[in-house]
């Protein structure tokens, strides 16, 4: 589904959520960037690792992000402290999305990683007990400059914004095809009293999904991921093993929860075991509250 709107203002809402991860072959690296803010929570930061989980790194890393909003369609991430990480992203259309993704090693200093993007298809939806949105965009195609080297990638994004407070928790899971043919997306949340799940792949070629699940019949355990309607005919479950893991202590005077984010190779299978496809993916893990 295509939807028409401004991405780059960032933040909206009490709390909003922009990540953007990328899985890069000729490099055999993955690469995660994350704007994060809750009322009283301000935060930005990004890591790297190789795709067999050797050489980890954070890329860069603000405690107390500052964000700002140009007549450019910048939003940027700053540090009131010197000679902190600078972030910034650049939306280049209101109606592909197109981007660029810039991670500096201070404001005006030497570039660590610029990712030109452009998404392949756009997934809009409400979030239950939210009047604002998510959007998600599964198939994005990418262009990495990282130490000296111009990559092809292939990423994924997904931003979500509202008015949230008090106890929450979700378990998230997205994944790419090797042959990058199918992405994956699901999760399993409770907001509030909210419950939200949904389980979704994508396939690559048609742009359409070929699998959708009723949010009864889909349920998050850790990294394995589960849908199973009633039809025995249907029904998958992904499971990541991982191979690389980042936690973030989300805390002020007002919220704690604890956010872990695990890389891993991933296989997708369907009801009878047979296998959807294998490739790479991204794990999400965040309980506690915020506000």
């Amino acid at each position: 589904m295509a939807q028409e709107f401004q991405l780059s203002n960032f933040p909206l809402g009490s709390h909003d959520s922009w990540q953007f991860h990328f899985y890069a072959a000729e490099l055999s690296r993955f690469f995660s960037i994350r704007y994060w803010m809750s009322n009283s929570v301000t935060k930005a930061w990004s890591w790297t690792v190789n795709l067999d989980g050797s050489d980890k790194r954070m890329l860069g890393y603000i405690e107390n992000a500052r964000f700002s909003y140009d007549d450019k369609n910048t939003t940027s991430a700053k540090s009131s402290e010197m000679n902190c990480p600078m972030f910034s992203f650049t939306e280049l259309s209101s109606t592909t999305h197109a981007g660029k993704l810039e991670v500096h090693s201070s404001e005006g200093g030497s570039e660590i990683i610029r990712i030109d993007f452009i998404p392949g298809s756009t997934y809009f939806w409400q979030v239950p007990g939210q009047t604002d949105g998510v959007f998600h965009f599964p198939d994005m195609t990418a262009s990495i400059h990282f130490e000296g080297r111009t990559v092809s990638a292939v990423g994924y994004c997904k931003r979500y914004w509202g008015d949230y407070d008090g106890p929450w928790g979700y378990q998230f899971i997205q994944a790419s095809a090797d042959d990058k043919s199918k992405f994956l997306w699901t999760a399993d949340a409770t907001f509030g009293d909210d419950e939200y799940n949904y389980f979704k792949v994508h396939d690559g070629e048609s742009k359409t999904l070929m699998a959708d699940a009723n949010k009864l019949d889909t349920w998050h355990n850790n990294q394995r991921a589960f849908w199973r309607p009633k039809s025995d005919s249907e029904g998958m479950e992904v499971e990541l093993v991982p191979v690389a893991k980042m936690e973030f202590i989300l805390k002020s005077s007002s919220q704690y929860s604890k956010l872990t984010e695990r890389f891993g190779t991933v296989q997708l299978r369907k009801r009878d075991g047979s296998v959807v496809f294998v490739g790479f993916g991204f794990n999400e893990i965040c309980f506690g509250t915020v506000g």
